[in-house]
């Protein structure tokens, strides 16, 4: 888990085909503004969206105020960056799952998306998760199937997984 901010532009996102042009441009003023803070930082973008990732110790205040001065920033958003691997590991246990029936023993399963995914508690290191699948729904390699994920008693995650065979 880690902090970091999210930075909302405007115009930008409407541009066409050279939008990437208008944010490698955002980015390189970012990377600018926060030349004169205290602390190093990542600018990186992903998916359309622009993190600023603090490496060490830094001043946030400075480094908002630093972000607010730099032109075509619409907005700034704290938030913090956690990678989960419950669900990879509730679509694994379905892929499992779907692999265990007679006439798909051999073959290779994958998972083809998640929804509904809904956290109810954290897991923390060294807890031990006990996941549960139980399918609701399936038409040849294909299957849909609850997924929930357990800490002791308390239910920790759950998702819709839908996952199929590859059929050589």
């Amino acid at each position: 888990m880690k902090t970091a901010f999210l930075i909302k532009y405007a115009e930008i996102g409407i541009k066409g085909k050279n939008r990437y042009v208008f944010e490698d441009a955002l980015m390189k003023q970012i990377r600018f503004a926060l030349a004169k803070t205290e602390g190093n930082f990542d600018v990186t973008k992903e998916q359309g969206r622009i993190y600023v990732i603090p490496g060490g110790s830094y001043d946030r205040d400075e480094v908002i105020e630093a972000l607010k001065r730099v032109f075509g920033i619409a907005g700034i958003c704290p938030v913090v960056i956690v990678e989960d691997h419950g669900l990879e590991a509730l679509a694994q246990v379905g892929g499992v799952a779907l692999l265990s029936i007679p006439e798909f023993r051999g073959k290779t399963a994958v998972y083809t998306g998640i929804d509904k995914a809904k956290f109810r508690a954290m897991a923390k290191p060294g807890d031990t998760l006990r996941l549960e699948v139980k399918f609701v729904k399936r038409r040849g390699p294909m299957a849909v199937a609850e997924g929930v994920a357990w800490v002791g008693e308390q239910k920790a995650a759950e998702a819709e997984i839908k996952c199929m065979v590859i059929m050589d």
